[in-house]
């Protein structure tokens, strides 16, 4: 599927905060540049993990190269719990962010899924 970049998350974000001032905004991300750009808009209500996140086009996760296989597996269920307990989801289509949803049974009303299909895009 095609990527989502951060600035197509702001419109429903903002909302969001704007509804719920005392809110903060929870970010998962293997791409340190998409967590510098949410970082830059939201500032200090955002937050975030630390897991491992990749500074170039290779995503961590597949990069077989990278060893912290242990690392990687614990990070990606941390974060998945992590975006359990949110109120709201947007989401790309990836399987980590869709598992957080079966712990939360409100998310099933209160997700949307960013990563639609574009013209000629089958997925």
């Amino acid at each position: 599927g095609r990527i989502v970049g951060p600035s197509e998350y702001f419109e429903d974000i903002d909302r969001i905060l704007e509804d719920h001032p005392g809110s903060c905004v929870f970010v998962t991300t293997d791409q340190e540049q998409f967590l510098q750009e949410m970082e830059h808009r939201y500032g200090e209500r955002m937050i975030h993990s630390n897991a491992l996140r990749s500074e170039n086009a290779i995503n961590v996760f597949l990069d077989k190269k990278d060893p912290r296989n242990y690392q990687k597996g614990e990070d990606a269920v941390v974060d998945m719990l992590l975006l359990s307990r949110c109120d709201y989801l947007f989401k790309p289509h990836s399987a980590l962010s869709e598992t957080s949803v079966y712990f939360n049974p409100k998310l099933h009303a209160n997700s949307k899924e960013m990563q639609y299909p574009v013209s000629g895009d089958d997925c």
